[in-house]
């Protein structure tokens, strides 16, 4: 097993562990407050989820290095410190750092999806889940499952990491092309 499956096992994990997170935090709309046990239970979930998936973000760098240029660098640089803040933003809620570090990491995502799009290492709809999963973090309030829903795409993108999956045809095919038929 190389480096980019295991960095997606992380991926998988943490994706596996942000949906488990957010079903506590639903469960215990309190957790932050630290009262009690539970409370440390739910966001320590949280907060290893968070790291395991930052993990992944590697893999996804590390996938994409050769094939998508200084834009995707700087995409992932900027996704990296965005995805890490906010996740300790959600965890600790403080609005100021979770304000400006949503914006970089928005910022990042997008670049990353772009990049992402035009290279061919991964498939070229990964960049644009993964700017959905980000987005999906900003929705930390007490009822909603918008943890879970970047759980879930961090899970498709570890299968994507795990199993080597790419899109080089259709990327290389003009919009324009037309398929030949027999």
């Amino acid at each position: 097993m190389d480096a980019v499956q295991r960095l997606g096992l992380s991926a998988l994990i943490g994706g596996a562990g942000l949906v488990v997170a957010n079903v506590l935090l639903v469960l215990n709309p309190d957790a932050r407050d630290f009262d009690a046990v539970g409370d440390y239970l739910a966001v320590g979930v949280l907060a290893a989820a968070v790291l395991l998936t930052l993990a992944g973000l590697v893999g996804v760098h590390l996938r994409q290095r050769d094939s998508y240029g200084r834009l995707g660098r700087v995409g992932m640089l900027l996704a990296l410190v965005g995805e890490a803040a906010v996740g300790v933003a959600s965890v600790r809620l403080n609005e100021w750092v979770f304000l400006v570090t949503a914006v970089t990491g928005l910022v990042g995502f997008v670049l990353l999806a772009v990049a992402i799009a035009r290279a061919p290492a991964l498939p070229h709809w990964s960049g644009f889940l993964l700017l959905v999963g980000f987005v999906a973090l900003f929705a930390v309030g007490d009822g909603d499952f918008g943890i879970a829903l970047s759980g879930v795409v961090w899970l498709v993108i570890g299968y994507a990491l795990r199993s080597g999956w790419t899109e080089t045809a259709p990327a290389a095919r003009p919009l324009h092309a037309r398929p030949l038929r027999a």
